[in-house]
């Protein structure tokens, strides 16, 4: 059987809605991941899937419960290296070149910028 690499345990997120107190988000969520799957979320707006997997990220965090990946807490950055993750709506600034945006996103995981500069040159050179 394929390990598991993402367990989520009771895994809750919840916001401030001000005057209307806290508004749940996501609510005592239990699911795993196995080495090997390929997994997509589906649903409504407003469902919880951009959360799950901020909070799978550890780009927010959660109120309760445990998500681990690859046998280790969420938070560890080390983690995140063998995870990619591309947000529905990607945004930069306007006075970003496409090269300053990669750049940002290598040092997210942990590349030296001579390195992304290396595989940037490496795939635009494949093309």
């Amino acid at each position: 059987m394929a390990a598991e690499i993402i367990p989520s345990k009771n895994s809750s997120k919840s916001y401030s809605a001000g005057m209307l107190g806290r508004i749940s988000v996501l609510a005592d969520i239990d699911f795993s991941v196995r080495q090997g799957a390929v997994v997509g979320f589906l649903g409504p707006n407003g469902a919880g899937k951009s959360t799950t997997m901020l909070a799978i990220l550890n780009l927010i965090n959660i109120d309760s419960g445990s998500i681990l990946l690859f046998g280790k807490p969420n938070h560890d950055k080390t983690t995140r290296l063998k995870i990619g993750f591309c947000a529905e709506n990607f945004s930069s600034y306007r006075t970003q070149t496409p090269w300053s945006v990669l750049l940002f996103l290598a040092s997210l995981s942990n590349l030296s910028k001579s390195e992304a500069r290396n595989r940037a040159s490496r795939s635009a050179s494949a093309r």
